[in-house]
């Protein structure tokens, strides 16, 4: 059967409560998104069905636990399409043409794929990386949309933000505690921050590039190692906008040294099967494997 390399990416879902808030600041995981999506897959089509962005919307397809593990996981799956042109079909033996029968408001069923564990002390999210499916941001705007919808409807509010940070790499922390020196950092993060604080610079960064560099340099004969050790842990986290790290130093020969945090965040390939009339990944295989993952998280 014909297998196609799919992605996984690694992420903690946790919530952050608002100043407001009885909990002001405070970092918990975000153990409610299992409520929320075992109840929104129960919801009718139409209902649990969201627009993305413009042209494109998704829904939740199922949402279940995993049985007869012994951690605690659930596996779901989401179904999303873009709406796009309609280009004539053309016989490849042949030549001959036809119109193209998609309506103007159908699209490709994509197929995103996700695990979720509930660890100890975290919620680990592990998400298959299909460039036509689903971002974690859109993963993440989903469920913040029907969180508001079902604490509206019971009357509750919500005081917390949902954050996501991307799971690095053990050795990333490693790599850099190898390091006898580092002297420059180069944070790359998303030109958003430009309208937060005491910027406001928001209406003013449409000709300005998706990622703003900020340079860090360490004072002569001095590291930012530790400094660096506590950016590291916000990497990829939506709330701080850090997208990544290119780090200089020197080791403990006194040689050079550089590498790039987008290198080292934990990331998993996993062989799925496809549907040979469809090309399209079979989701009970995909589950196992990404089940199969999960387990492996301490």
């Amino acid at each position: 059967m014909a297998t196609k390399e799919r992605q996984v990416e690694y992420y903690v879902i946790e919530k952050k409560f608002w100043e407001n808030s009885d909990k002001p600041n405070v970092e918990e995981p975000f153990h409610e998104i299992i409520d929320i999506l075992s109840e929104v897959v129960q919801f009718e089509l139409i209902d649990k069905m969201y627009q993305l962005k413009k042209d494109k919307s998704a829904y939740l397809c199922f949402f279940k636990q995993e049985t007869n593990l012994n951690s605690k996981i659930f596996t779901g799956l989401f179904k999303s399409g873009v709406k796009n042109y309609r280009p004539d079909l053309m016989d490849i033996l042949t030549g001959a043409e036809r119109s193209n029968p998609k309506g103007w408001n159908e699209a490709d069923a994509e197929l995103t794929h996700f695990c979720i564990k509930i660890c100890q002390k975290e919620i680990v999210l592990l998400l298959e990386k299909n460039g036509n499916g689903i971002t974690i941001n859109q993963f993440i705007n989903y469920v913040k949309n029907f969180l508001r919808q079902v604490a509206k409807r019971n009357n509750e509010n919500v005081k917390y933000s949902i954050i996501t940070s991307q799971i690095p790499k053990d050795n990333f922390f490693d790599e850099l505690a190898k390091l006898k020196r580092t002297q420059i950092a180069e944070i790359y993060v998303d030109k958003s921050i430009l309208g937060k604080g005491a910027l406001e610079f928001a209406n003013r960064t449409t000709t300005v590039k998706n990622d703003v560099v900020l340079t860090m340099k360490a004072q002569p004969n001095e590291s930012i190692t530790d400094t660096l050790m506590e950016i590291g842990k916000k990497i990829g986290r939506v709330d701080y906008g850090i997208r990544k790290i290119r780090i200089f130093g020197k080791d403990g020969d006194n040689h050079k040294v550089a590498f790039d945090s987008s290198f080292l965040t934990k990331k998993s390939i996993i062989e799925a099967e496809l549907n040979p009339s469809t090309g399209v990944v079979i989701t009970p295989n995909i589950l196992t494997e990404l089940t199969y993952l999960a387990e492996q998280i301490k």
